[in-house]
């Protein structure tokens, strides 16, 4: 890549503290490593980190301290902001630039005093301009846009307050972390039972003592097995009370001047703290936290991270007493720690926040004339996120191992412990069975907590549900149509459909009214998924003694010719507009109970068999169709499954991958003569066990 020149404006200070600037090394040392060369421009305010910055190898430009009125506005949010200070603060930020000799590239500014009116006068000195804002309440005029706090409607936060042609980036996966918590946070346990460490931190400023108020609450407790960690904020004026508050306690241990917090959050069981960057920090690593919000912006973010089970809010600085933390801690020790807890922080941040916002940095094509042009397409800068239902299934391990790599992949089950070991824990989570009454709502609220872009159900019992709720979730389902997946659900009214449309299909009644289908016959339940209380039977006497054992209504049962031949399980996929995009046959060889032994098979007569059930109901999604090529060559559809299924992975493997046929991203693939996608022919699957034991 071509170096590019990036300066970065934003500043540190006793009052707007030292946030913005710490995110902002962040991300300068992540572009650095992608060959940007970058300086930063700061004022030389009370607090400023300009030493730090030159400590970590940038460059600064020193603006003067400013003597303009302080805008009364903001005093309540701890902003630093000046009445008509902006336009000399652009002024004196162009002098900067020039001075430098530069023509930068991107202009990146992280300063709640700048707006459009800054940014339009420094567009003739920077060829394009990222912010970052945590406020969304006044107007930008900018490229890039980065928000990375999680607050109600963050979706809707900058409509009108950016260009159209400005490309937004929401919410905590974005989060500018440093590195290191990526590559820990999945070698960190959950935290549950009891609490045997405390770690307190509220910033890099700390003008009322809030550290001291927690502290002595702490203290409070009289527990001394508990270990407390106390990092001392970098321009607190308290410091020295603070060390004579911790003095000959040894279970009290003060901190200064960390170069990161990872690894006192990695062996901590709680944190005590404030709702700035380090709440993103504390979710990836898992670390439940309470959280005392220390300026007005943070009140909508402790707000949202509470409602989603995040944190627990003990209200603002002003109204938090020593009390009221020891009444939380007190509660905290009685009950313990729920791993729930811990696994819900984990899954909203994964720690590589940082590494997408540089994609959106420097995912750049040259023109002619060699001047670097960032990508527009939010495809190639941003992994979507996907949440499949039933991830204790077979085909799970295989989803993740295929996927993880273009898509940040996410599984659910209703059993906690049905976790396949290849699947990293923080992308596990456990929701209620579908037969609860708050199946659909606890599943929704999962995927606002991951920030979802694609759920992806499979289990038979929460289709209908989920496919019901569907225009109220804030993000899209992988499913057909509701009718589709009513029709195919029961599968007696699935086999009348589709002889309908002109197919063959085995002879299928219901089991009190047999009269065509003769012994050998299939008995299965006329709804229910896999083989469970499925059978084959040949007699009258074996038939019924299946429908005793199964403990179901003789109601519940159809019975379905025996079909001798080969049998097929398809995978079949078309695009959001329902155009078709792939059909994967796989032919079984072995099954018991699910598919262990299969390879794909290019066979025309099955792929014709699919393509006309899809003409005649053209539906958008995955769907599973199971069917028997008889010994006469006939393909013959036995069941309908609405939804992905455990060989789905197969038609992964083979080169298929359903979730960008679905999106609309595999026509960019080489498609046949048919216009399906091709596939990896003869290609075997082969399931085996894997032994876990622990204590």
């Amino acid at each position: 890549m071509t170096e590019s020149t990036v300066i970065v404006r934003t500043d540190a200070s006793l009052t707007v503290g030292t946030g913005h600037v710490m995110r902002c090394l962040t991300l300068a040392s992540a572009l650095r490593k992608h060959g940007a060369a970058v300086s930063f421009i700061c004022r030389d305010h009370d607090g400023h980190l300009c030493n730090l910055i030159e400590k970590r190898g940038f460059s600064v430009s020193r603006l003067p301290t400013p003597n303009a009125v302080a805008d009364t506005r903001y005093k309540s949010s701890g902003l630093d902001r000046h009445v008509s200070s902006w336009r000399e603060d652009a002024t004196q930020t162009i002098a900067a630039i020039d001075a430098l000799g530069l023509e930068p590239d991107w202009l990146i500014v992280d300063h709640y005093n700048v707006d459009e009116k800054w940014e339009t006068v420094l567009r003739t000195s920077v060829d394009r301009i990222m912010v970052i804002d945590d406020l969304a309440d006044r107007r930008h005029d900018c490229d890039l846009l980065l928000d990375q706090n999680l607050v109600g409607q963050i979706s809707t936060r900058y409509v009108n307050k950016v260009p159209e042609t400005c490309n937004v980036l929401l919410g905590p996966k974005y989060a500018l972390l440093q590195p290191v918590y990526g590559e820990i946070c999945e070698r960190v346990p959950a935290r549950s039972g009891s609490i045997q460490r405390i770690l307190i931190s509220v910033g890099g400023t700390d003008p009322d003592n809030l550290t001291g108020r927690i502290l002595a609450a702490c203290l409070c407790l009289d527990r001394p097995d508990i270990g407390v960690d106390v990092v001392l904020p970098t321009a607190s004026p308290y410091a020295k009370k603070l060390r004579e508050q911790a003095a000959s306690l040894a279970h009290v241990h003060l901190h200064r001047n960390l170069p990161t917090l990872a690894p006192l959050m990695a062996q901590s069981d709680l944190a005590i703290g404030a709702a700035g960057a380090t709440s993103w920090e504390r979710l990836c690593l898992g670390l439940p936290a309470l959280v005392v919000t220390v300026a007005d912006h943070q009140r909508p973010i402790a707000d949202e991270q509470q409602r989603r089970g995040l944190i627990r809010w003990l209200g603002h600085k002003d109204q938090v007493t020593e009390s009221n933390v020891k009444q939380a801690l007190e509660q905290l020790l009685l009950q313990g720690l729920d791993a729930a807890w811990s696994n819900r922080c984990r899954a909203m941040v994964d720690g590589l926040g940082v590494q997408r916002v540089c994609e959106s940095l420097t995912g750049i094509t040259e023109t002619a004339e060699g001047s670097i042009r960032p990508t527009r397409s939010r495809s190639n800068q941003v992994r979507k996120r996907l949440l499949f239902t039933g991830g204790g299934g077979a085909g799970s391990e295989a989803l993740y191992r295929f996927l993880s790599g273009r898509y940040d992949v996410h599984f659910a089950d209703g059993d906690p412990e049905a976790k396949p070991h290849s699947v990293p824990s923080r992308s596990w989570h456990p929701i209620p069975l579908a037969s609860v009454p708050t199946f659909v709502k606890e599943l929704d609220r999962l995927c606002q907590a991951l920030d979802v872009d694609l759920l992806v159900p499979g289990v038979d019992e929460e289709l209908l549900s989920i496919s019901q709720a569907r225009n109220t979730m804030e993000c899209e389902v992988l499913l057909p149509p509701t009718e589709f997946i009513e029709a195919h659900l029961d599968k007696l009214a699935s086999q009348s459909l589709l002889r309908t449309f002109g197919l063959s299909t085995p002879e299928t009644e219901p089991l009190r009214e047999r009269q065509n289908v003769a012994f050998p016959c299939i008995v299965k339940p006329r709804r229910g998924r896999g083989s469970r209380d499925v059978a084959v039977v040949h007699s009258e006497q074996e038939l019924q003694a299946h429908v005793l054992l199964s403990r179901r209504q003789p109601d519940d049962f159809i019975v379905q010719a025996f079909l001798q031949g080969q049998e097929y399980t398809v995978t079949v996929v078309a695009d959001r507009t329902s155009d078709l995009g792939a059909i994967v046959p796989v032919k079984v060889t072995v099954k018991k109970g699910i598919t262990l032994r299969a390879e794909t098979d290019c066979d025309e007569e099955v792929i014709a068999a699919c393509v006309k059930i899809h003409e005649a109901q053209p539906v958008a999604g995955c769907f599973n169709v199971q069917l028997v090529k008889t010994l006469e060559g006939v393909a013959k559809p036995f069941e309908i499954n609405p939804r992905i299924s455990t060989t789905t992975c197969l038609a992964l493997a083979a080169g298929v991958n359903f979730v960008d046929v679905y999106l609309g991203e595999g026509k960019a693939m080489t498609s046949t003569t048919a216009g399906l996608l091709p596939f990896r022919d003869h290609l075997q699957l082969k399931r085996s066990w894997r032994n876990e034991f622990f204590i």
